[in-house]
């Protein structure tokens, strides 16, 4: 039988957004995001090679602008729109750029706004 190993990081970020609309912004109210990542190596023979606080710190070092502070002020948010499925997206090129240098890939990324409101990517 034939083992793979993940790692699952969960993360908190308490940050505000403002949706904006056609015609209008939203107001700006305030989450505390929930950002579980699933991580794999691209070395499985390695694979586990670094402690959960060597991953958690990278993918902190990602999140570190965002906190505390309100996404429409922070680029690229400043320009598009800060919707939970464009900050999942950039969160996830983000992170998976940063893994890299660890020899690390981010398989899938669950951003939640709310425990009703979850946006998922997955790579392939």
């Amino acid at each position: 039988m034939i083992k793979k190993h993940h790692l699952k990081i969960t993360s908190y970020l308490n940050a505000g957004h403002a949706i904006r609309w056609k015609d209008t912004t939203g107001k700006i109210h305030i989450h505390t995001w929930q950002i579980i990542c699933m991580i794999g190596t691209l070395d499985a023979l390695t694979f586990p090679q670094y402690k959960f606080t060597t991953i958690e710190k990278v993918l902190d070092e990602v999140l570190e602008p965002f906190s505390q502070s309100t996404l429409n002020h922070i680029p690229p948010f400043d320009q598009l729109n800060p919707t939970i499925e464009n900050f999942t997206d950039y969160l996830f090129d983000r992170f998976n750029e940063a893994l890299k240098k660890l020899d690390c890939q981010l398989l899938s990324l669950e951003v939640s706004e709310s425990p009703t409101r979850t946006c998922v990517i997955t790579a392939l």
